[in-house]
């Protein structure tokens, strides 16, 4: 793919609705939307998005959510015409492909681009003829980690966690099935080192399926309870959940966890007097201006602007949940997938902007700004053992090889694209998938998310020829 490159009797229309200003850019049949405007929780009769205030506690803080510009480019339109030509498809058949995708850039540490292509679902669903936009709602399934890791900094840098200190100082109650719990630190679970199993997102399994029919509701009085039932003493013990609690011993080798995620969510619940999704909204969602950003499905379905999940039946089975209803095969809505004992390994809803604003903030705290954490604690986050980003960056576990990747961090993934250290995590879910890379040398950051499982891998090209492009010159 060349990003720049158009084609002659290319027209663009620019139509305002509102607040809202949508331009189109149509070259033969590909049609991108480029939309230019504020992050909303709603949307106003008619279809127009509003800029409300968010105050709910699973939504982006009680700031008003600014307006949202995206800066016209001939770069970012020639990579959206791109993408619509080759990364998206309407057809179910197309199994790999989304109906659409939202991708954001941050350039020079500022969000400067956002738009969308292609459809909010796959042809004979009801949202296949509305167009994907910078404000669509997508499920960033694993990028929730990087955004709950900067809230469990938030809590060290108020002194009331310690990445040192044993998983127990947070949770004196709490148990390792073998007993090893005074060996298992916060660090180990950040940085997947704990021991504890690969998984336990899907803790709500098919083989647990006869025992549990009701599935989260089963340990849980609603969302705020979830994960204090899930990690109850007295759950621990009992198989399933004692097999996902059981740690190999830490310090391990590198080992990905969900269940070492959801345990450090837990913890900072304790120590946090509040519930996991009313810290992140406080401490992440709020500073960072992420005004739609929520854990809640109501919120995304309330926007009336969201992407319906599509994905492969062959994958379909590996993660049977009993609260999903048809959860054999796509497309999936938005309010199923949605056990709330999740949210921190992976249960955010956003926009691109949003997101696009998270990684803004997240390279500006770096530079000190302390919008959501401050400087030390945010190149912390990228080097574990101390130092920063470009110099002595230690502490870092090798993945050998995990998606991808080189090393990680506390709640971040490294690899070397086109020789610049990008950090990154992905995110993939039945439905829906997210690319997160920032480049914090060059201050600059790319966003893709998709309502189809593979997006974070399959948009990778994307993702590598908007850092050509954009820090090299070679579009």
């Amino acid at each position: 793919m060349t990003i720049g490159e158009t084609t002659s009797g290319e027209t663009t229309s620019e139509t305002t609705t509102g607040d809202s200003t949508t331009s189109e850019t149509t070259t033969g049949d590909s049609t991108t939307n480029e939309t230019t405007s504020g992050t909303t929780s709603g949307t106003t009769s008619g279809g127009a998005t509003s800029e409300t205030t968010a105050g709910d506690s699973t939504t982006g803080g009680e700031a008003e959510c600014p307006k949202f510009i995206s800066t016209p480019d001939i770069r970012f339109e020639a990579l959206l015409q791109s993408m619509q030509s080759q990364a998206v498809s309407p057809l179910v058949a197309d199994l790999e492909l989304p109906s659409g995708l939202a991708v954001a850039l941050v350039v020079d540490g500022e969000l400067r681009h956002a738009g969308g292509v292609g459809t909010r679902a796959k042809e004979g669903h009801p949202l296949a003829a509305e167009p994907v936009g910078a404000d669509t709602y997508f499920w960033i399934a694993s990028t929730s980690k990087w955004i709950h890791g900067t809230m469990i900094a938030s809590l060290v840098e108020d002194g009331l966690l310690d990445f040192d200190a044993p998983v127990t100082d947070a949770l004196p109650a709490y148990t390792e099935t073998q007993g090893q719990q005074a060996a298992m630190t916060l660090h180990h679970l950040l940085t997947m080192t704990s021991g504890l199993p690969t998984d336990g997102g899907c803790f709500l399994a098919s083989v647990s399926q006869s025992e549990q029919p009701d599935g989260c509701a089963a340990f849980s009085s609603g969302p705020g309870t979830v994960l204090e039932g899930l990690f109850d003493p007295a759950r621990l013990v009992v198989w399933p959940y004692s097999v996902f609690n059981t740690s190999a011993g830490a310090p391990s080798e590198f080992e990905y966890s969900n269940w070492g995620i959801m345990l450090s969510g837990r913890m900072a619940e304790a120590v946090g007097g509040a519930p996991h999704s009313d810290l992140v909204a406080a401490r992440v969602f709020g500073p960072a201006q992420m005004c739609g950003a929520t854990y809640d499905s109501a919120e995304m379905l309330a926007s009336s602007d969201y992407a319906v999940g599509a994905g492969s039946p062959s994958l379909d089975g590996e993660c049977l949940e009993p609260e999903l209803g048809h959860d054999s095969k796509a497309p999936w809505e938005p309010d199923e997938l949605a056990c709330r004992a999740r949210d921190p390994n992976g249960g955010v809803r956003a926009s691109v902007v949003d997101v696009g604003r998270f990684a803004a903030a997240f390279l500006a705290d770096l530079k000190g700004a302390q919008t959501m954490i401050g400087q030390d604690l945010a190149h912390r986050m990228l080097c574990p053992g101390g130092g920063t980003f470009d110099q002595g960056c230690a502490g870092r576990v090798d993945t050998n090889g995990y998606a991808q990747s080189e090393t990680y961090g506390y709640t971040n993934f490294k690899q070397t694209t086109l020789g610049y250290d990008v950090y990154t995590h992905g995110g993939s879910r039945p439905g829906y998938g997210a690319l997160f890379w920032i480049v914090p040398a060059r201050d600059f950051a790319v966003v893709i998310l998709g309502n189809e499982d593979s997006t974070a891998f399959a948009t990778d090209e994307w993702a590598a020829n908007a850092i050509d492009c954009w820090l090299n010159d070679n579009c």
